[in-house]
């Protein structure tokens, strides 16, 4: 008993340390009808949780966002745990043909500068905010290839680390363009795609909130 004591101060302490979740009033208006209506919590009425908090991250362009749990089922409340992104580093190489990392003839501060502010540590990761960096950077006609990687931070549990892979171009003096479009990635998650020069985008990170 002592133990499961514990664990219950432990998720407590957990969900109150949590940041506030990005999903607006009107989408939390719309779970407490669904409450009501049911009377009752169902796996039925998780799963409609679930997919209504999922699909508004979706549309609003948090593609890494995701229920991972409804927390302790056996009080009167109802706490949703979502995954949403959070960015703690932002870093940018540079590749050669072999894809190897090299030091880059560009200084990084030239491509950071056309980095969106979305994109700074702190902020939750967003597709759009991806695209936009395809498109400011790759606008420096400096580039033959880019590809936005975020990928988990192992060492901050919930946080995302962008990474910016550079291929710069032999002849300054080519013009590139470049455009975008969301595709299946694995799956079945969106995934950032672009014809020459190219950027990719996968999505795997987590953070917990809590919606009340």
């Amino acid at each position: 008993m002592e133990y499961y004591r514990s664990l219950e101060k432990d998720y407590k302490r957990r969900v109150e340390r949590a940041k506030p979740c990005l999903l607006p009033m009107s989408v939390h208006i719309e779970i407490m009808q669904m409450l009501r209506e049911q009377g009752k919590v169902s796996a039925r009425l998780l799963q409609r949780i679930r997919d209504r908090v999922q699909k508004w991250y979706f549309d609003e362009g948090y593609a890494c966002a995701q229920v991972v749990n409804f927390g302790n089922l056996n009080t009167k409340q109802v706490v949703c745990e979502v995954v949403e992104g959070d960015i703690t580093q932002t870093n940018i190489q540079f590749l050669d043909k072999l894809g190897n990392v090299i030091e880059g003839n560009t200084q990084v501060a030239v491509v950071r500068r056309e980095m969106p502010k979305q994109l700074r540590p702190g902020e939750v990761f967003n597709i759009e905010a991806g695209k936009q960096a395809l498109r400011n950077i790759n606008a420096l006609g400096l580039f033959s290839n880019i590809e936005v990687n975020p990928r988990p931070d192992e060492k901050k549990e919930g946080g995302i680390i962008v990474e910016i892979k550079l291929k710069e171009l032999e002849h300054k003096s080519a013009e590139v363009s470049t455009e975008c479009s969301i595709v299946p990635g694995r799956g079945g998650r969106p995934t950032l795609a672009s014809l020459q020069p190219g950027g990719t985008i996968t999505f795997e990170n987590r953070k917990y909130q809590r919606v009340k």
